[in-house]
């Protein structure tokens, strides 16, 4: 009975010891502006289901708080901080303490893992030490050839649809990418982009769908409901496929290395991947069983780093490359532009043809339309943190605990720091225009320590794609930009894909 009694006081002095924090919580969240939630929901039953009018629903807060920069709202219990002043930003993605990402990347990794993206603390340190050489810009111009090389693949499949009418450029972009992304980081061709190896590239992205579809249904949230749930299953299913496939990629290359070893007594020739001149190019699954052979990774972690490639690499760039097209066909004159530029690019490569990747520095303006359009759309619209230690953004305390979210869609039109910042104008990004702006004021690929460790790689590549499309096609939108239902979950998107019609330029014809 003692015993007892001595349990339910403990017991007793714990709840009252939660509730009590709850209180201190709730009394210092309650001093920073946002919409009015309720008891126990918070404003859940507020946000609107429907993707392109969460969209506009959050847009249409961060202009109401704009004064403040920042506004809460909460998930049932738990309070959630959206932030879009640049100050603000700076003190969260610039912490060296606060680098953990927010609850719902825990949906990556049955996929994923723990590997660069969804991984925290030394693990984290670790991993982004070791994988930062692989990304010097001396190994990423080697990819330059095999930007080239499945451009041209995507420059013959657009040629059947130019000349003829309406229609959408997503599909064919999107498996440019993921050719691409497939080549450079596992060696193989998959030649998606002429339907093979269609069981894999549909798995891909049928996988983003299903997270996307679970981060937005709490009640999903539990794995023993989830599991049981069909789209669970077919969860497991695309994993099986998904996981299948790299593993045997990894164990066959594995077994191509010691074969070489054996024979050659170095790993010199092993690799699928070619330039023009027949130059060995060793793709990022090669460097990253270096670092195995050294002892350095694991062979899981080079699953996970590789499948990390995978969806970093596909389904931002790709998001990115249409928009890019989409306002390029809303703005002739600045295509027309783009194009004397281009035209002159290409005038200038070797008689091979072959891009030199130091000349791609010659695009300026192209990398000013690319940065302009991901100001607009940035490809991650949401970047979120878990505070693990208190954080403080002007006059607010924000205590660990609580999730900071930056919202790049609002931070990249703050009239504050943008002049006209809902048009389209790539001449912001010209030298003499860019250097008095707070460099926390446009984050496409996040920023401070956890910035996106393939940006530069993503721009060549862009670069290299869309240089393609304007030398041969002149582009027409036949959207309306802001008529376009926009997703905002995982990867900013159009829901109803991107619609052009492609008029091949005189000279092409």
């Amino acid at each position: 009975m003692i015993t007892l009694g001595f349990a339910a006081v403990i017991l007793s002095g714990l709840c009252i010891w939660i509730a009590w924090k709850r209180v201190q919580l709730c009394q210092i969240i309650s001093l920073i502006p946002g919409p009015k939630s309720w008891p126990v929901v918070g404003n859940a039953l507020q946000f609107k289901r429907d993707p392109h009018e969460f969209f506009i629903q959050v847009r249409g807060w961060a202009k109401e708080f704009q004064a403040e920069g920042l506004f809460c709202v909460w998930l049932a219990q738990k309070p959630v901080v959206i932030i879009f002043k640049p100050e603000y930003v700076e003190v969260l993605l610039s912490s060296q303490k606060n680098i953990t990402k927010t609850s719902l990347y825990d949906f990556l990794h049955p996929w994923l893992g723990t590997g660069l993206l969804t991984s925290t603390g030394n693990k984290w340190k670790s991993r982004r030490r070791l994988l930062t050489p692989t990304f010097h810009f001396k190994i990423l111009n080697e990819f330059v050839c095999i930007h080239q090389k499945q451009s041209a693949v995507l420059i013959e499949l657009l040629q059947a649809k130019a000349d003829k009418g309406e229609f959408d450029i997503v599909p064919y972009i999107t498996l440019c990418v993921l050719d691409i992304i497939c080549e450079t980081s596992m060696g193989v061709d998959i030649e998606a982009q002429y339907g093979s190896n269609s069981k894999y590239s549909e798995t891909v992205f049928s996988m983003c769908e299903l997270i996307q579809e679970r981060q937005k249904s709490p009640w999903l949230w539990p794995d023993i409901i989830y599991n049981m749930t069909s789209s669970g299953r077919k969860h497991q299913e695309a994993l099986n496929i998904l996981h299948g496939f790299t593993n045997k990629v990894i164990n066959d290359r594995i077994e191509q290395r010691k074969e070489k070893q054996v024979t050659n007594g170095n790993l010199a020739s092993v690799t699928s991947i070619y330039s023009s001149s027949n130059h060995r190019i060793q793709a990022f699954l090669d460097m990253l069983l270096d670092e195995f052979d050294q002892g350095n990774i694991s062979k899981e972690g080079v699953r996970e780093e590789v499948d990390t490639f995978m969806f970093e690499g596909h389904d931002t760039t790709a998001a990115s490359l249409q928009w890019v097209v989409h306002l390029l066909g809303c703005h002739p004159d600045v295509q027309s532009r783009l194009q004397k530029e281009v035209d002159k690019f290409f005038e200038s490569l070797p008689a091979d043809g072959n891009i030199v990747p130091g000349q791609l520095k010659d695009l300026f303006f192209l990398e000013c339309v690319i940065k302009e359009a991901l100001r607009l759309f940035p490809s991650v619209p949401l970047l979120g943190r878990d505070l693990t230690k208190e954080c403080k953004l002007g006059p607010y305390h924000i205590p660990s605990g609580c999730s900071v979210i930056v919202a790049p869609t609002a931070l990249h039109r703050n009239p504050e720091v943008w002049d006209d910042p809902e048009s389209f104008k790539p001449e912001r990004f010209f030298s003499e225009t860019n250097t008095a702006r707070n460099p926390f004021a446009y984050v496409p690929f996040s920023a401070g320590p956890r910035n996106c460790i393939g940006q530069r790689f993503a721009m060549m590549e862009e670069k290299v794609v869309l240089a393609s499309i304007v030398r041969y096609f002149n582009i027409t939108s036949t959207q309306v930009t802001d008529d376009i239902r926009k997703s905002p979950e995982i990867i900013l998107k159009s829901m109803e894909g991107i619609m052009v019609r492609l008029e091949t330029r005189t000279f092409y014809r």
